[in-house]
């Protein structure tokens, strides 16, 4: 006796061996595309040179753990260290250093991610690679009194391959991107206040160093850590 069949039924059981082997075939294409995909977006990543990887860590200048959020020693909620910028520099023949973290050789992460990599854009050869704190809503770092980094470290960086820089020290003051409100009296007149300024908290700092002729690098800032 046959049943009459409505339309979109199929007659008989499926085959089950069958069909786990065209889920098998669509599995595997899904997953040879993905692969195919991943291969194409490697290749389009621009090389245009080697690349620096960094960690780092925040300290005190007295050597107790610190964090990017800044508070004073009565609680008071400071200025935050905001990023921390990657600088590098070619080392030349003769070994000079002008420590200049130029715009263009540089490379900022948020401070509190504690790790960061560079494109692969930093020239190959020796290279001096230095850190620095940025200020929140300045860009730039701390006072040279108000902070500490390690000197300039070299690397032979290579094409295509990644420079490592671990655990790198930053100690830094509670009041390090904190402004300072500066109240003169001038002598024009008995008891006359005269303007009051802003200390320029955040200064550009001459990182001049030199490169030993033991390839070691001499730093010539006095508040780094050695």
């Amino acid at each position: 006796m046959y049943t009459s069949l409505r339309r979109g039924q199929i007659a008989g059981p499926l085959n089950t061996r069958a069909g786990a082997r065209v889920e098998l075939a669509i599995a595997t294409a899904a997953t040879a595309l993905a692969v195919a995909g991943l291969a194409i977006m490697t290749a389009c990543v621009q090389i245009d040179g080697g690349a620096v990887e960094l960690s780092w860590s925040l300290r005190t200048l007295d050597g107790d753990a610190a964090d990017c959020d800044l508070v004073g020693a009565d609680g008071r909620d400071l200025p935050d260290i905001d990023a921390v910028r990657v600088c590098w520099e070619p080392v030349g023949d003769a070994g000079e250093l002008s420590g200049v973290c130029d715009p263009v050789r540089s490379d900022r992460f948020r401070c509190d991610s504690l790790h960061g990599v560079t494109g692969f854009v930093v020239e190959p050869g020796p290279t001096a690679i230095w850190i620095e704190p940025v200020c929140e809503g300045t860009g730039r770092p701390p006072p040279a009194d108000r902070y500490a980094v390690p000197a300039p470290i070299v690397r032979t960086v290579a094409s295509g391959e990644v420079a490592t820089l671990n655990a790198l020290l930053i100690a830094v003051r509670p009041d390090a991107c904190e402004s300072r409100q500066l109240t003169r009296i001038t002598a024009r007149g008995a008891g006359q206040m005269a303007h009051s300024e802003q200390a320029a908290v955040p200064r550009h700092e001459n990182r001049a160093a030199r490169v030993t002729a033991a390839g070691g690098m001499v730093d010539t800032r006095s508040h780094h850590l050695q």
